[in-house]
């Protein structure tokens, strides 16, 4: 299986653009009852409570309008290839099982910017330590991080535990040399 580290980068924020990261699976997946084309799971924080983290699924395809909060943002790939085992994806799904409560799971239509429903993201609470979300110990880096370990590779983790939050916001990602070369550019969005 292929998968893609993802960066969200709101380059009209400036040096103030902490941005986002997720993983993105390539291919069709069942995950608790649903169906998803290139699914995105995605650690966040609660808009109503800051100090709430949780996971949200959803496909690829929402990316947009999912994130429309950080537009106009540039939109980034790791650029190495990643791909994984089975029993590595098979660690990955038994990590996101010991972490979320099935008991929350909501299912939230998505909308365009004409109101009308493009299709639908599926939100978790959480069990484990991320259920309390914290810029700098338990945030969307970090949570990349434990998710691509477990599907074989400890770069994000690694890079997290040897640098603070303050160098792996987006805004550094995208303008420190020695990071931004490890960045594919995918497309600016603008709208959506």
């Amino acid at each position: 299986m292929n998968w893609h580290a993802r960066m969200i980068y709101p380059y009209t924020e400036g040096s103030n653009a902490t941005g986002h990261y997720d993983l993105q699976l390539e291919g069709t997946y069942t995950f608790d009852g649903v169906t998803y084309t290139n699914p995105v799971f995605s650690y966040n924080r609660d808009s109503n409570d800051e100090d709430v983290g949780y996971l949200a699924v959803f496909d690829k395809s929402l990316t947009t309008a999912i994130y429309k909060g950080y537009l106009p943002f540039r939109g980034y790939h790791y650029n190495e290839t990643s791909s994984s085992t089975n029993a590595e994806y098979q660690a990955f799904l038994t990590l996101i099982d010991g972490s979320i409560d099935y008991g929350s799971k909501t299912r939230k239509n998505v909308k365009n910017s004409n109101g009308t429903v493009i299709g639908k993201m599926t939100r978790y609470d959480l069990t484990s330590s991320y259920k309390n979300y914290s810029k700098s110990s338990r945030n969307c880096f970090k949570a990349l991080g434990l998710w691509v370990s477990a599907l074989g590779d400890d770069r994000f983790t690694n890079f997290a535990n040897n640098h603070p939050y303050t160098d792996y916001t987006a805004y550094k990602m995208a303008n420190t040399p020695a990071y931004a070369t490890l960045w594919d550019l995918q497309d600016t969005y603008t709208s959506y």
